[in-house]
């Protein structure tokens, strides 16, 4: 049984039809992960919060509060984990374009790149998305957001504050590093 969480509306509504032409029962909902347990209400084996969605959160206070409702919608036993970034292995001295994906099909291009500019312990990221269908003018898509850019070793501090026990990295699993914690066991608390 998998439930899935997302703030955005948009994002839920499209995995709702990705899900469903898969013939996958998902049980989809919009909400905030610093609300995930207040808003479901129930505990699972697995945690996931995945793509670095984690430091959208632009406090220590606020992920901490986002990792105690993980821990509360994990079970005792159970593992939590979180694809993050590698903040402290990167140059954030300055602006730099981040190639994302070219993608050719038939008579149309599609480009997609990230700006980053470096603001202190943030960076403001501009997600560009230029579509050449072969007409006059290419369409062209800006989409802007704002992260927190916390360091590995304070996030794994941030989930055993939480109440998470074991908490490790892992690297080579995935395209970015995964934060593994687990809630621990009724016998062991």
């Amino acid at each position: 049984a998998v439930t899935a969480l997302d703030l955005s509306p948009v994002s839920v509504e499209r995995a709702k039809r990705e899900a469903a032409a898969r013939n996958l029962s998902i049980d989809f909902s919009v909400c905030d992960m610093t609300r995930a347990f207040d808003h479901l209400e129930r505990s699972f084996d697995m945690v996931l919060a995945c793509d670095n969605s984690v430091p959208h959160l632009l406090s220590d206070e606020q992920i901490l509060t986002a990792f105690r409702q993980m821990w509360r919608c994990t079970t005792p036993g159970g593992c939590c984990l979180v694809g993050v970034r590698d903040y402290d292995a990167l140059d954030r001295s300055a602006r730099r374009l981040v190639p994302y994906d070219i993608h050719v099909e038939e008579n149309r291009c599609t480009i997609a790149f990230q700006a980053w500019e470096p603001k202190g312990d943030r960076y403001e990221v501009a997600f560009f998305v230029i579509e050449d269908t072969g007409s006059a003018e290419p369409i062209t898509r800006v989409m802007r957001t704002e992260y927190y850019a916390v360091g590995i070793p304070r996030l794994l501090e941030l989930m055993e504050q939480a109440g998470f026990v074991q908490a490790q990295r892992f690297d080579d699993r995935m395209f970015q590093p995964v934060l593994c914690a687990q809630r621990p066991s009724a016998a062991s608390s």
